[in-house]
Order: structure tokens, then sequence, then C-alpha cells
């Protein structure tokens, strides 16, 4: 099963549950309850170190004071991530039966559900531009209209990192629910994202080409989407 709790949008870490729960522990966010046993491997995978400090985050800016304010993204769902897109059209005759046409994979919607956290209201509301900036962002390929996005295959640090191509913001981000802690800032958000390319990619292999020596040979399909 798909990971959720790690994703890229055009290579920029958007989620990140080990970062959020080690930074809301530093900045003493009161509406998440860190568990770092189960999420640490996160950080094992990818050679991390840093991610309990504010200045390692991707949001971070030294000139912009509420970015030291702002926690991270908390991955609620990702519905579609694990969903087939195949589908076949079905003509039923008048008599008994009826016949299926060609089998087709349609546009892969990823509908999200997350929570923003940070200490002050100023943070979150930073929070919210940054996350708007990095999902409204456009190709610079010719080829695609989108970008890639990556999430581990599944939970674990043996786990691959697998890809969506050409994916690009359907639906913007809405703000669902508001709530104030004592120590924090909280919002609900939802958002639509779409891969143009319904397959799932895993990384470059390496290989050894005609003249002995090693050739990428990637990405390829690791899912079919059937």
């Amino acid at each position: 099963m798909a990971y959720d709790g790690w994703v890229t949008y055009d290579g920029v870490e958007i989620f990140n549950i080990s970062r959020v729960m080690n930074l809301a522990s530093v900045l003493g966010i009161d509406s998440v309850w860190p568990n770092l046993s189960k999420v640490n491997w996160i950080d094992t995978a990818l050679g991390d170190t840093d991610y309990h400090d504010i200045t390692s985050a991707p949001w971070y800016d030294p000139h912009v004071p509420e970015s030291t304010e702002f926690g991270g993204v908390l991955p609620l769902t990702i519905d579609g991530l694990d969903a087939s897109t195949a589908t076949s059209p079905v003509t039923e005759y008048n008599t008994d039966g009826g016949s299926v046409g060609r089998l087709r994979r349609e546009t892969a919607p990823f509908v999200v559900s997350a929570a923003l956290v940070a200490t002050t209201d100023r943070g979150i509301e930073f929070g919210l531009r940054w996350l708007n900036s990095v999902l409204t962002r456009t190709s610079t390929s010719s080829s695609c209209s989108g970008v890639d996005m990556g999430y581990f295959q599944y939970a674990g640090v043996s786990s691959p990192q697998v890809f969506r191509r050409n994916v690009q913001l359907s639906r913007g981000v809405s703000v669902t629910k508001k709530h104030r802690g004592a120590c924090s800032s909280t919002w609900t958000v939802t958002f639509t994202l779409t891969a143009g390319d319904p397959f799932e990619y895993g990384e470059s292999h390496i290989a050894v080409d005609a003249l002995g020596g090693n050739a990428p040979t990637g990405p390829h399909i690791i899912d079919s989407g059937v």
C-alpha cells in the first residue's frame, strides 16, 4: 500500500510526518501528539538527521520570521494512490449479453485532506501561502504540463521511492476547519491533484550497456493501473 506520510511535489517536500512530529515537539505545538518511534524510519530512509531544526524545513526563510512559527503540513488522507483508473465501455445487446470495449486508463485524481499546524495564526497563514505557492507552480518541461509527485511505495526503511508523472493541481486548496489551541493553530484543508499519466513509476535502474559501461534504464512502470 502506498505510503502518504512523505510526499514531494516537483521535488519539494510537501508532506513529511516525521518532520512535523519533530518540529511539533520542539515548537510546543499542542495539537500534534508525537509518536516518533513509528515515523523515524523516514529519517533513515532519506538520510536526514535534522528534522528538529526549523532552518532545514523547505518553507524556512531567514527573512520571514513567521516561517519559524509554521510546523508543517500533516497528511490525513490521500485517496486514489492505490486506486485503478482502468475502465471499459460496455454495450448491452437487445438480446442476451453485450460487448466490452477497449480497456483504457483515465487520469488519476488524488483527493487530499491535510492539517496545517503552527504556533500562531501568523505562522499558519504563512504556511497556507507557502503550500499554495508550491502546488501552483507549473512544469518547465515541454512534454507535459504537470510535475512529478514522489512518495514511498510502502511504509518502512526498505521501501523504494515511486512517483507519478504529469501531476497538476486540479482543485485548489480549501480551508475546511480552523482550530485555535492554547499553544497552536491548526487548519484542516482539502485539495485535489490529478496525474495526466495514470501509471506509477519506479526509480531508474542501472544496466550494462553495449560497451560494458553502466547506463540508466528508467524510469520504469511498476503499476499498470489495472
